[in-house]
């Protein structure tokens, strides 16, 4: 297995005494190299993830968000900027992680979630701040057995984490030790301070995402771990913030959503494909969230009902649909999902009326001769 096999190299090449050696940050772009004993092995396992999921197809391909991140990352760490770069990952879990030699992915599924501007340069500050700390190396570097390296890998299946095989990766992904989450709190916490965001968010979007958690019972590993692990961070945030005495800064909400109106779609969409309705419902099913997203995301709350099937779910994804073609009526699949259900119901006038909008809307549809031939049938049952 390819994790065991980086495993035994990169323990190999730690030497022994390695766990008393300090190690002191990073200063600034021109000193952030490897020169530390197996601190080049480490990095290039970090290149060699990097690389794969750059081929996997798994990061997404967006020049105006990677350009919008990338100077919020650049804000945050003016003396970096070409060092520390960030990528999105096509995975649509709540992760965020940091490799050895400076890349920090973001997934959809996270960034989809977020809020505002603040709250992801507050992801950003924290997962900088672990390359800066270089505890991506710390991590290989304190490992006491190949055991507890496998397990940690281990849990790391499907989506992102099954295309990274490497111990760098796993550690990266599947949290850092306390000391040095709570490292990266405080430096991340200055940083944001410092940029001039509004820090009150950095404890918002932890509060956010253990919310989540809560409600959606989610159990894959993301990049805090857990619900406890969320909860120190909350508790870390917000003595922080209590002892900040500076300007309240900006939250950047507007330009926010501006930069990932797209990506908040294409999330809802991966959601449905992946027959996860439940967060889609948790989402959609909240005002203040659902503005947020797209005009019609109706229509897709109207899909995580069907999918999800519980008492009452058709009549609730009935009254989804109609409400999307209220606020959206030229979104062409709401009309359709309206004249599938009509066509079930063998409401033939429904139907014809709906799906031949749907078709007016969408002549081109990769569906649209299927749905032409509904439509003979319909105007075959509403002859006389």
């Amino acid at each position: 297995m390819r994790t065991a096999a980086i495993l035994i190299c990169l323990l190999a090449v730690l030497p022994a005494g390695a766990a008393n050696q300090a190690v002191a940050p990073y200063q600034d772009a021109g000193e952030a190299r490897p020169v530390l004993d197996g601190e080049d092995r480490v990095w290039a396992e970090g290149e060699a993830d990097e690389q794969a999921l750059l081929k996997s197809g798994h990061v997404r391909a967006d020049p105006a968000l990677a350009a919008y991140q990338q100077a919020i990352m650049e804000r945050v760490f003016p003396e970096f900027a070409g060092q520390l770069q960030v990528q999105v990952a096509n995975d649509s879990s709540l992760n965020a992680f940091a490799l050895p030699q400076g890349t920090v992915f973001i997934n959809m599924g996270l960034l989809a979630r977020l809020e505002n501007e603040a709250q992801l340069a507050t992801i950003l500050a924290h997962e900088g701040s672990h390359f800066i700390h270089r505890h991506g190396y710390q991590n290989i570097r304190h490992a006491k057995s190949l055991s507890g390296f496998a397990i940690t890998a281990g849990i790391l299946t499907g989506g992102v984490g099954g295309i990274l095989g490497s111990a760098v990766a796993s550690t990266s992904m599947s949290g850092y030790s306390r000391d040095a989450e709570r490292e990266a709190d405080r430096q991340g916490f200055g940083r944001l301070a410092r940029a001039g965001y509004d820090v009150r968010e950095s404890a918002a979007v932890f509060r956010l995402l253990a919310g989540e958690v809560k409600a959606l019972d989610i159990r894959e590993p993301f990049f805090f771990a857990s619900h406890p692990r969320l909860q120190e961070r909350i508790d870390s945030f917000e003595a922080l913030i209590a002892g900040h005495d500076g300007p309240p800064g900006e939250a950047g909400a507007a330009r926010f959503a501006a930069a990932t109106v797209g990506l908040r779609e294409e999330w809802l969409q991966a959601q449905i494909e992946l027959g996860k309705p439940r967060s889609v419902i948790h989402v959609l099913s909240n005002p203040a969230m659902l503005a947020r997203y797209p005009v019609h995301a109706h229509y897709y709350l109207g899909e995580a009902y069907r999918l999800r099937g519980e008492g009452g779910d058709s009549e609730r994804a009935e009254a989804a649909w109609r409400e999307a073609v209220a606020r959206a009526p030229d979104f062409a699949r709401s009309h359709r999902a309206l004249g599938i259900l009509a066509l079930k119901r063998r409401d033939w006038a429904a139907a014809r009326d709906a799906l031949g909008r749907y078709l007016a809307l969408a002549p081109a549809a990769h569906d649209a001769a299927f749905m032409r031939d509904y439509l003979a049938l319909v105007e075959e049952n509403l002859k006389p």
